[in-house]
């Protein structure tokens, strides 16, 4: 149901660490430092980039998740890299920085379903379609084949075993029709992403709704001036892109706290870009 990558790198540090948790800490502790160099290269504010990696450290919502073997964490770090290389292409614009998004996506859908990546590439072409970037757009659409080239290098062990290409693209319908069969009841247009960012309200059945035990009202505050900057022509970043993209791709199922992990920490990006252009 999953691609290989999060799974193999779980049982290698069961196998040779003793234990598979100590592959959750190596996820958090990767994921705060890429979320590090994400924040400091966009706010160009080492301070406040600290305070936000320190603040995002200690959120109970990742916390929860350093000692459990979900893939959501490992994820969300490749994420902060793919955004890290999107801002050194603004400073630099080489076209390597193109080659390791595509790769970065690459791993990013060996980890996890790989429909993650539509918003991924939706809010990067919408950003530099907006930025009239026309230079990025062909290079990124060149190498964008080099994301499904990683995803099958990950599928290395499946291929040993005798398996051939029309298997695996077999095995990919499959984890898609997986995925979709899951979901099917909670495939449809709700606002439930707002209603967990805001009130903390969550829908474990699709009809009554429980409170979340990780929210905090620091959700509502980040939430709140998060999505405004959106309106503001001056603040609109790949950051906010994402933010318009991963939230439209969620408002098309039913959202729990783990879908959060590679939102929330964006919009308190956002809410602090606020206050970095305030300080200055």
């Amino acid at each position: 149901e999953h691609p290989p990558l999060g799974k193999n790198l779980i049982g290698l540090f069961s196998l040779y660490l003793k234990n598979e948790y100590f592959f959750s800490i190596f996820s958090g502790l990767f994921a705060l430092f890429s979320f590090y160099l994400l924040s400091q290269n966009f706010l160009k504010n080492k301070i406040l980039s600290i305070i936000l990696s320190l603040i995002i450290a200690f959120e109970p919502l990742f916390a929860a998740n350093y000692f459990s073997n979900n893939l959501d964490l490992l994820v969300f770090a490749f994420l902060n890299l793919y955004f890290y290389f999107i801002f050194k292409y603004l400073e630099n614009k080489k076209i390597k920085n193109i080659i390791f998004l595509n790769i970065l996506l690459g791993i990013i859908i060996s980890v996890k379903f790989y429909l993650l990546a539509l918003p991924i590439i939706a809010s990067t072409l919408f950003y530099f379609l907006i930025k009239k970037d026309k230079r990025f757009i062909f290079f990124y659409l060149l190498t964008l084949p080099l994301t499904g080239i990683v995803l099958v290098l990950n599928y290395f062990q499946y291929f040993s075993k005798n398996h051939s290409f029309i298997d695996f693209l077999k095995l990919q319908k499959y984890i898609f029709v997986f995925h979709i069969q899951g979901r099917e009841k909670a495939l449809n247009l709700n606002f439930s992403i707002f209603e967990l960012l805001f009130f903390g309200k969550y829908y474990p059945n699709l009809k009554n709704w429980t409170f979340e035990k990780h929210y905090s009202i620091f959700w509502l505050i980040v939430s709140f001036f998060g999505y405004l900057s959106l309106i503001f022509k001056k603040y609109f970043s790949p950051i906010s892109s994402w933010i318009i993209f991963y939230t439209f791709f969620q408002m098309f199922s039913f959202t729990s706290a783990k879908y959060l992990i590679i939102l929330l920490p964006f919009l308190y990006l956002s809410f602090f870009n606020l206050l970095n252009q305030k300080i200055k």
